[in-house]
């Protein structure tokens, strides 16, 4: 199962890249291997990255209010994939950090706390 699910149509704004060459090739490949294009993987590989980055949505929301909810109101519009068995969650080890999040059993989308 892709970490990425297969695309929704949307609204697009045209941007111009430069990405590194072997980076574009597995790009290519992966887009391939979920039936989906290059913008629609780099758009999903975006969202990650901001949603996973709590220092960047602390930062938006002190700076850019207006968007603060950006991150999540577009990860709720996308569809789910099933995170691969290797990268589940099989719970945490005794007295661990991550104990709190013991509940998780798969990755989801990014979910943005204020």
């Amino acid at each position: 199962m892709p970490l990425i699910a297969p695309q929704l149509r949307q609204d697009r704004q045209p941007v111009t890249l430069k990405l590194d060459v072997r980076l574009m090739t597995l790009l290519k490949h992966y887009g391939e291997f979920i039936a989906s294009s290059p913008d629609y993987i780099v758009n999903q590989a975006l969202l990650v990255a901001f949603g996973s980055d709590p220092e960047f949505t602390r930062w938006l929301g002190r700076t850019h209010p207006e968007d603060a909810g950006r991150i999540q109101e577009l990860a709720d519009e996308q569809p789910r994939a099933e995170a691969p068995a290797r990268l589940r969650r099989r719970g945490p080890a005794a007295g661990s950090v991550s104990s709190a999040r013991a509940g998780q059993a798969e990755l989801g989308p990014p979910v943005v706390t204020r």
